[in-house]
């Protein structure tokens, strides 16, 4: 038998009082045909109206709450579904009451099936899962079906997701960013020069696609460029650097190979000029080259947590005083807090435009307290999240921009 467990938040009365003010006195008016209002009288104008004040929201995850022996990989799962109850709280303080139907897949296909099967499934309003990528296709096919929006929250190259109008995924490939990235790069180095340093080795090349995309863009907007390759690298840098002395002059080399970024750190050891930052990939974090982070780096990620946003300061109380104190408390990315953004996002956007919220989607960027949301439709299919965060790291921390 699989596991399930329900949860309703309720919506909170007295934040509606507002709404109940505007109804009395649309009554009285109505009562009264000749009733006048003065010209000079301002008549205010409530800042939110919701479509809709309840919703069911079906989670499928990995619990694996009848293992014996428990690792992170369960807990994580865990975490994420504390983060939606959060989220799904927070909302009741808009008027919005939800019921979660959360279910516990396991890993198998067969419990997968059981619980498809369960017609409390068919009726909710989002689905929130499943996490592996075997089990993915199959709630796909379940979500065209019965046409319910599904966000997939932790899988990417979600197969046929160009066909199927009901998938969301939230974590997209890499690629598949460059192109609103590019947009956000032409922005932020409108008023420096950029280094474009591409490895000799062909091997070694392997973020060409970015840097095309990224040269074609500067070019259009008239944003000066160099390009140099990694032979005497730091001559090289350091000659360009001089003919702009009042300018930063943004490194970007368009690679995560070991040999080309080991060379890369080595040469920034060795720079004269003190005008030079550096642009990287997140891939670079893993590859423990220090040096790389000596100067002004510019990075870009699809998650960002800032620990001392009082936002997020304010999140990790609620999470405190709902489920006592989490593990690894400042991890990134944090599941509890990509539970809460994710289901935040979503909940709110059915609250503003009931079933047809696929209609109304944002077209600019909206941001959680780890990640930001910007969803883009593949073809007449599904949509997936082309939002992105840039962080600037200095000596004295990371900041996002």
């Amino acid at each position: 038998q699989f596991m399930f467990i329900k949860t309703i938040i309720k919506k909170k009365k007295n934040i509606w009082s507002w709404f109940s003010k505007k109804n009395t006195s649309e009554n009285q008016n109505a009562a009264t045909s000749d009733a006048i209002v003065s010209e000079n009288e301002e008549i205010e104008e409530p800042e939110f109206i919701a479509k809709e004040s309840h919703i069911k929201v079906g989670i499928l995850l990995p619990f694996m709450l009848d293992s014996i022996n428990r690792d992170a990989s369960m807990d994580r799962f865990v975490e994420f579904y504390q983060g939606c109850l959060i989220a799904a709280d927070s909302l009741a303080n808009t008027g919005l009451s939800t019921e979660i139907y959360a279910f516990d897949t396991g890993k198998d296909n067969q419990k997968l099936y059981e619980i498809l099967s369960n017609p409390l499934l068919k009726e909710v309003d989002i689905i929130i899962g499943p996490a592996y990528q075997n089990q993915v296709s199959i709630v796909a096919d379940f979500a065209y079906q019965y046409r319910i929006p599904t966000i997939i929250p932790f899988s990417s190259n979600i197969t046929n997701i160009n066909q199927n109008p009901y998938l969301f995924e939230v974590v997209t490939p890499q690629k598949e960013l460059y192109k609103k990235l590019v947009d956000k790069c032409t922005a932020l180095f409108a008023d420096k020069h950029v280094i474009i340093a591409k490895p000799v080795m062909l091997a070694q090349y392997n973020k060409a696609d970015f840097a095309t995309l990224l040269m074609n863009r500067l070019n259009n907007d008239s944003i000066r460029y160099s390009i140099i390759n990694d032979a005497k690298l730091a001559h090289s840098i350091d000659s360009v650097a001089a003919l702009y002395p009042n300018k930063e002059c943004v490194v970007v080399m368009p690679s995560t190979h070991g040999v080309a970024l080991n060379k890369l750190g080595e040469a920034f050891n060795q720079l004269k000029q003190s005008n030079v930052g550096l642009f990287g990939f997140p891939e670079w974090n893993n590859l423990g080259i220090d040096e790389l982070y000596e100067k002004n780096m510019y990075q870009f990620s699809s998650y960002y947590t800032s620990f001392t946003d009082p936002a997020v300061i304010e999140f990790y109380y609620q999470l405190r005083d709902k489920f006592g104190v989490p593990k690894n408390i400042q991890q990134s990315p944090n599941f509890a807090i990509f539970g809460y953004d994710i289901c935040l996002y979503f909940m709110k956007q059915y609250q503003l435009h009931g079933d047809r919220f696929i209609n109304y989607m944002p077209e600019t960027e909206t941001s959680g307290l780890q990640m930001n949301f910007l969803f883009e439709q593949v073809d007449n299919g599904g949509y997936w999240n082309v939002g992105t965060i840039i962080k600037q790291i200095t000596k004295d921390g990371i900041s996002d921009l």
